[in-house]
């Protein structure tokens, strides 16, 4: 279906919701024109189908136990792209936890055993990183948002049982249907068998090659259709639909970071089922710079600067080492012409911060092509603007 993507840049649709009771609106205000916020030319002289900005803004009040959320955008559905990643890794510890098999963890190794064409690649083991364990997949997943390593913790967890916790945890319209290996919609009900290498070299069959049945849910919003697929500047298709694909809307997308970041405001029953050791490694390799973890994979500055996969403050436009006194705990997507973050940003100054979500589609007339993505034109600079503005607006500096 065609769907036109309409222009939401002046005041389409403002909400402030309080959510944990008594909460107090911040001092941020939202509801004002973008261009206070950053330049004209990110914003303005795009024609309908580009123009489509949602954001999400959650500041705590000064008990710290309070948060209002400010809305702007209209509830439309963008593709999430690699942001679907946070919650799958999350539910992999959750999975290794309730495993009940002492014998393995999130650091055993494990191989798809299959006869299905659509299981991961098997990746070169040319780094210890690479060597196909939870751990080592969340590594890269929140370093430099591996798509392989996503795929594999897809196809080890199973859509239908991603889709069951994930209701069980009150997002309803959150929908992770698919992985990144490119096979068909309905391939994906076919669970790969997988095995465990232990210690000692045994192995642990856990399961044989299965097939599911799945059915996707209606999401509630019509969804996008872009006009024009190109490939290698030959036209493939007439339209690219996202019908059954992936989807996380930015208000499910960004209470799942804060279930995870401040999980003491939530119910025991609403809090991601990991451990506090668990709780940490996936704080720590969400937050810091490629660099910084000492991994031989990533140690190439020019390859993975700090600005890598930072888009608020910094927009992968920043080649400086960053050196300001702020740690951005975030999961970001970028495909088909859509830009999304959702982070928590701290000032490590005050040792508080606050939690912001975006989404922008910026193809110009709606084609999907590398060359009308405008990813550097205006995506990121409009993150790294945004970014910094609302930063300086609770700041003050």
């Amino acid at each position: 279906m065609n769907v036109q993507i309409k222009n939401c840049i002046l005041f389409v649709w403002f909400s402030v919701v309080t959510i944990f009771s008594n909460g107090q609106q911040s001092g941020f205000d939202l509801d004002k024109p973008l261009h206070q916020h950053v330049s004209e030319s990110l914003i303005d002289g795009m024609d309908s189908l580009s123009n489509h900005i949602d954001l999400v803004f959650a500041k705590p009040d000064s008990s710290g136990q309070n948060y209002t959320f400010t809305s702007y955008g209209r509830p439309e559905y963008f593709y999430p792209a690699s942001t679907v990643k946070l919650p799958v890794l999350l539910l992999a510890l959750e999975w290794i936890n309730e495993s009940n098999n002492l014998s393995i963890s999130e650091n055993t190794p494990f191989i798809f055993n299959s006869k299905f064409s659509c299981i991961p690649k098997k990746s070169n083991s040319e780094y210890p990183v690479d060597l196909t364990t939870i751990s080592n997949c969340i590594k890269q997943i929140l370093l430099v948002s591996d798509n392989n390593s996503y795929n594999n913790l897809f196809h080890l967890l199973g859509r239908d049982f991603i889709k069951k916790e994930l209701k069980s945890k009150g997002f309803e319209r959150t929908q992770i249907s698919k992985s990144f290996v490119g096979c068909d919609f309905d391939e994906h009900n076919n669970l790969p068998g997988v095995s465990f290498i232990l210690n000692n070299m045994d192995t642990l069959v856990l399961r044989n090659d299965t097939t599911i049945i799945y059915e996707y849910d209606s999401v509630g919003i019509e969804q996008v259709a872009l006009n024009k697929f190109y490939r290698k500047g030959n036209l493939i298709y007439d339209t690219l639909d996202f019908i059954d694909n992936n989807n996380l809307p930015l208000d499910e997308g960004i209470e799942m970071l804060m279930r995870l970041i401040k999980p003491e405001l939530f119910h025991p029953s609403k809090r991601w089922k990991i451990t506090q050791e668990q709780r940490e490694f996936v704080m720590k390799y969400m937050s810091i710079y490629p660099r910084e973890s000492r991994l031989k994979k990533y140690s190439n500055y020019e390859d993975y600067p700090d600005s890598y996969k930072k888009y608020f403050m910094y927009g992968f436009l920043k080649k400086e080492r960053i050196n300001d006194p702020i740690r951005i705990y975030n999961i970001v997507g970028l495909a088909c012409g859509y830009t999304i973050d959702i982070a928590y940003v701290e000032n490590q100054k005050n040792m508080d911060g606050y939690f912001i979500a975006a989404a922008m589609f910026t193809n110009e007339n709606g084609k999907y092509s590398n060359g009308n993505t405008n990813y550097r034109k205006q995506a990121f600079p409009f993150f790294t603007k945004l970014g910094w503005s609302i930063y300086k607006d609770i700041y003050g500096s």
